[in-house]
């Protein structure tokens, strides 16, 4: 599977998981001009870096798992803006959990996203030194 169809894969699980219809409404919750979102999708654009990284940070989406299709899509559950079962954001996902509760998800959250950066880092070492 292409990077591409991977992307291609990972919004349509978005649009299903979190009842989004419209990929326009995708494209704005990601801050991505919609039009430049379209032509990355089908093609005559190339992904950014940008769009993986909004992936990641309002998705949970691995950028590893899009450039290689290695590990899990997911890697963490949506931490900036997270959206509700709705598919609208709001400020806080963790609704009557304890103060201590939250922190330890943050930390878990964070902890994971930590280990993902180093995958990635590691990844594109790789990938510089195969180009040498």
């Amino acid at each position: 599977m292409t990077e591409r169809e991977r992307l291609n894969q990972v919004i349509n699980v978005v649009s299903d998981k979190y009842n989004i219809s419209d990929r326009k409404d995708i494209a704005l919750k990601l801050g991505i001009e919609q039009t430049y979102f379209s032509g990355m999708l089908g093609g005559s654009k190339k992904i950014s870096r940008k769009l993986l990284e909004k992936l990641q940070e309002v998705f949970g989406i691995s950028i590893v798992w899009l450039k290689t299709g290695e590990g899990e899509m997911f890697v963490q559950p949506p931490t900036a803006n997270t959206i509700n079962n709705s598919g609208d954001f709001c400020e806080n996902n963790i609704n009557n959990d304890s103060v201590s509760k939250q922190l330890e998800k943050m930390i878990a959250l964070y902890r994971e996203s930590i280990l993902e950066k180093d995958k990635t880092i590691r990844m594109l070492v790789e990938m510089l030194k195969d180009k040498k």
